[in-house]
């Protein structure tokens, strides 16, 4: 039986590996996991270059987001997916949404009251992009890489409990 220490060592190592690895799912399609800290955010890239980039971190993590973006010369985001209103997760939404032309987002429908989420609304309505509000079974397909959502609670008493689960 292993120890907690023993466990921890195992998970820390895992999630280092899973940090820095592209994952080439058939060879066309790049995933990639950028570290931002507390949370992570993901970047898919299709064999056609479209994009689904799914958290944000921080606003401090946004300059490290676009340049694992820019290494991959991707002109626009299809989908934008913010699994959940806390600011680990949609902090640094504001500046790639200012950096690239993003197409579409998808959130959660929890209500969230933060000024920083009420900033990120506002600036959602002034580019009048296209929101999607994530519901169970949701489909949504961005070159060949289809998405479906798997789970999300729009009234949870924790906001971690509200994530868009894909």
């Amino acid at each position: 039986e292993e120890s907690i220490e023993e466990v921890q060592e195992e998970t820390e190592t895992l999630v280092e590996d899973v940090e820095n690895t592209d994952v080439n799912v058939t060879g066309d399609i790049i995933v990639k996991f950028i570290d931002v800290g507390q949370a992570d955010s993901c970047l898919i890239v299709t064999a056609n270059n479209d994009a689904i980039l799914i958290d944000a971190g921080e606003d401090r993590d946004a300059e490290a987001i676009i340049e694992v973006i820019s290494k991959y010369d991707i002109p626009d985001i299809d989908l934008m997916v913010l699994t959940h209103p806390h600011a680990d997760h949609i902090g640094g939404a504001q500046t790639i949404l200012e950096t690239y032309m993003v197409k579409e987002v998808m959130m959660s429908s929890y209500p969230a009251t933060s000024k920083l989420f009420n900033n990120l609304v506002a600036t959602l309505e002034t580019l009048d992009l296209t929101v999607t509000q994530a519901t169970v079974g949701l489909e949504k397909e961005i070159d060949d890489v289809d998405l479906t959502v798997v789970g999300v609670d729009s009234i949870p008493k924790d906001n971690n409990n509200s994530s868009v689960v894909m």
